[in-house]
């Protein structure tokens, strides 16, 4: 397939873990300990891959002759992940096709607006969003971006689970970037109907999964592939020792569901 043909949603990155959050953990120490020394592995691997990619297997300016190095933009991860889940849930509840086709993966926009369009041939209701507040403690921007305390940060109303980098085989210096943040929130959904309307809210905990593909050392720009659960079969066999580490030769695998635990879904 030429590069140009790849478009921007070419699934995620295969066996990547996403570990429950600590009140979720089994218990034991042993078996906390092996989940923490699982999570820090997977942070140094993440880390080491974002680096090679961003600073060292980069392409030269051709007039200076420097190398031409991206910024890691760790202190930016949940702040995005943030934005772009306030969006995302507007845009579905409000059924904005503009928006979401902006911030979306082409897979992820195709299945919402399917979903919209089917909404609104059944009747469509009108629904408003709204992000009662967070969960958990919001700490600064700036300690956000220090690598690793940002990891082990206790009870984080936000925080990166995972951030890596994979080759892809379109021209040089060219990688898929995932980045996946937890967000604990409380969340209230009004459906308008001819009387009172309809009210629900709830506690939340997703995981929106952001990806930017960069081509012949150029970044692209960052879209919303979807959200996902947690596995707790991968949890059963890391504590088992049967799970296997990631491979980086591979890389695409079948589509997931893209939107499970999305408020804005719920049609």
């Amino acid at each position: 397939m030429d590069k140009s043909q790849m478009g921007d949603d070419i699934g995620r990155i295969p066996n990547t873990i996403i570990l429950p959050a600590w009140e979720d953990y089994p218990p034991g120490l042993k078996m906390k300990a092996k989940l923490l020394w699982r999570k820090f592995t997977d942070t140094v691997v993440g880390m080491s891959t974002l680096i090679y990619a961003a600073k060292w297997d980069v392409p030269k300016d051709k007039r200076t002759g420097k190398s031409k190095r991206h910024p890691l933009s760790l202190n930016k991860r949940v702040e995005l992940g943030l934005a772009y889940h306030s969006l995302l849930n507007t845009g579905l509840a409000n059924g904005s096709l503009r928006g979401l086709k902006i911030m979306c993966a082409s897979g992820l926009y195709d299945h919402c607006k399917k979903l919209i369009d089917e909404a609104k041939e059944q009747g469509y209701a009108r629904k408003e969003w709204v992000l009662v507040s967070y969960e958990g403690i919001q700490y600064p921007q700036w300690l956000v971006g220090i690598w690793p305390l940002s990891v082990f940060l206790p009870n984080a109303h936000a925080r990166v689970v995972s951030d890596r980098v994979v080759a892809v085989p379109f021209g040089k210096q060219s990688y898929l970037r995932e980045c996946i943040v937890r967000i604990k929130s409380v969340q209230l959904v009004r459906i308008q109907t001819d009387r009172d309307p309809i009210i629900h809210q709830d506690r939340r905990t997703e995981h929106i999964v952001l990806q930017k593909i960069n081509l012949d050392g150029e970044e692209g720009e960052w879209k919303v592939w979807g959200t996902i659960d947690p596995s707790k079969e991968e949890l059963h066999d890391i504590l088992d020792g049967k799970h296997q580490d990631s491979s980086p030769n591979s890389f695409v695998q079948e589509f997931k569901s893209r939107v499970s635990s999305l408020s804005g879904m719920n049609f």
